[in-house]
């Protein structure tokens, strides 16, 4: 009996070797690396896993997933996705897409039901699911976290969407970064299965390819897997776009199978065609929540990443080498890309690892212009109401006046992307912020005598809240004008998506969230 007990021990190490290779000796710096970052108290943990030709040839977790229980973290912690996780709200479209159920080319419309865009520029017909997919619509960025002492309960996906994805700019083939893009995609899922996409989410993706430890929101049945360095911070939506947890062993197979690796265990949810269209690197760009990006050496790889409350999160693939890195930290911050470009560069040494960023995306310092100056007003309208609203541009300095409070200046004022962007201490009433002190962060384009563009409601309290989108356009002001031009014509021009609509406003993402500044 010994013996055999014996040789059973044997024969369970002999398949435990097999199903997963040594340690690369190439990676050993990138190991010591993320001891290094732990032990010197610049984040309680780091979770690291190395896929390369249909195999994890590395998986790692080091230090604490919970800093006041001391609870190490392991390969089965859960660690918040944020950004990471639009590539799961884009495998979900393309799932659908693949049954017949979502046609990509179709105008998103066709699948909103009552949760509509507020359309204020640009043709209708030309927002379909796929121009979401690429973020290539001008929806406002939107983020709102929430946490487990909140005293207010959170609005459905569906309210989000009907109260905030306004369109402020033409679907013109841009690229405009937005959580909220990601929430209307969660809504067409939700709308066209007939089920909540959190279900639809474990069910068609979780479930079949073996992602045990992954949720949307944080699960009850996780409790004890989920990490905690941001007490009492919970979970942000819009769940589409930064709902998501998983742990490193899940993220690392979950990113084998974008690589079209065939692993154990998993069935494939979408075919090859369609992984093929998601991950065409013939051309640099953004589609299904994957960004791919170049080097310094013109080293094409798939990225996707994000960073929240607490955490930060990428997958890098290197489609050509049938590499896959995933990274998990429960701190924010930049560290994570940072992990998984040394783990790359150890595996393929011709990578550079530096992103090759578009001159549009790079922030300027804001130079006054002759077409800018003098006073404009209008309006900022929110999904309650409008509030008149003036800008006086003089030289350097802009100055910004709401409603009949004092007129303050426009502060950390910088170009990006032909936007002129900055922030006033004002704000607009909105009910959704119950009260909190907050601040509106403009986005703003010229056209003629009007400027048009986004106005966020940020969150100015000590634990910030929020970040909600409205839109503003104004028109230059008549020399010793007082009267509102905005007032009797713009007010009543916002459509609900699909009806005819030409405003030419145009509006974009706070510049901190393109995607060679802060994460995709």
């Amino acid at each position: 009996m010994r013996r055999t007990l014996l040789a059973s021990s044997l024969l369970a190490v002999a398949c435990a070797s097999q199903s997963r290779p040594a340690f690369p000796p190439q990676l050993e710096p990138v190991r010591t690396e993320c001891q290094r970052l732990v032990a010197s108290g610049k984040m309680p943990s780091i979770a690291i896993a190395v896929a390369q030709s249909g195999r994890v040839i590395w998986e790692e977790a080091f230090g604490k997933a919970d800093l006041k229980s001391g609870q190490p973290a392991t390969s089965d912690t859960m660690y918040t996705l944020a950004s990471t996780g639009k590539s799961i709200t884009g495998t979900a479209i393309a799932i659908l897409a693949e049954r017949g159920l979502i046609d990509l080319d179709a105008p998103a419309s066709r699948y909103l039901g009552p949760e509509k865009l507020t359309v204020y520029e640009g043709d209708p017909r030309r927002i379909t699911v796929r121009t979401l997919l690429t973020m290539g619509v001008d929806i406002p960025h939107l983020w709102w976290h929430h946490w487990r002492d909140d005293r207010v309960p959170p609005l459905t996906n569906a309210e989000i969407v009907r109260r905030y994805a306004i369109v402020t700019g033409p679907a013109d083939g841009g690229f405009y970064y937005s959580n909220l893009t990601f929430g209307v995609l969660a809504q067409i899922a939700e709308n066209v299965s007939g089920m909540p996409f959190a279900d639809f989410v474990e069910k068609e993706i979780f479930r079949p390819l073996g992602m045990n430890h992954s949720s949307v929101r944080p699960d009850s049945r996780f409790a004890a897997l989920l990490t905690n360095s941001s007490e009492p911070y919970w979970y942000s939506d819009p769940e589409g776009a930064a709902g998501y947890r998983a742990s490193i062993d899940d993220l690392i197979h979950y990113a084998m199978f974008h690589l079209a690796d065939r692993v154990a265990g998993q069935k494939p949810v979408l075919s090859r065609a369609m992984l093929a269209q998601i991950h065409d690197t013939s051309t640099a760009g953004y589609r299904f929540g994957w960004g791919n990006v170049d080097d310094e050496g013109g080293l094409r790889t798939a990225l996707a990443n994000g960073g929240i409350v607490g955490a930060a999160s990428c997958i890098r693939l290197v489609p050509q080498s049938d590499i896959a890195v995933a990274v998990l930290t429960n701190i924010p911050g930049r560290t994570v890309d940072a992990v998984a470009d040394h783990a790359i560069t150890a595996l393929v040494p011709q990578y550079r690892g530096r992103m090759v960023i578009p001159p549009q995306f790079e922030e300027r310092p804001y130079q006054p212009d002759p077409g800018w100056a003098g006073g404009w007003i209008g309006e900022v309208k929110t999904w309650q109401g409008s509030t008149t609203v003036r800008l006086n541009f003089n030289g350097a300095s802009v100055t910004m006046q709401i409603g009949e409070g004092d007129s303050l200046p426009l502060r950390e004022l910088h170009l990006e992307n032909g936007f002129v962007e900055g922030i006033c201490d004002c704000t607009v009433p909105m009910s959704d912020t119950h009260g909190e002190t907050s601040a509106l962060e403009l986005a703003l384009r010229r056209d003629g005598d009007r400027l048009y563009g986004s106005a966020r409601v940020v969150s100015t309290a000590p634990r910030t809240n929020f970040s909600l989108p409205a839109y503003i356009e104004l028109k230059k002001a008549a020399s010793g004008g007082l009267g509102n031009p905005l007032i009797s014509s713009a007010s009543g021009r916002a459509q609900r998506f699909g009806s005819s609509c030409r405003t030419c406003l145009s509006a974009r993402r706070w510049s901190s969230r393109s995607p060679w500044s802060a994460a995709w």
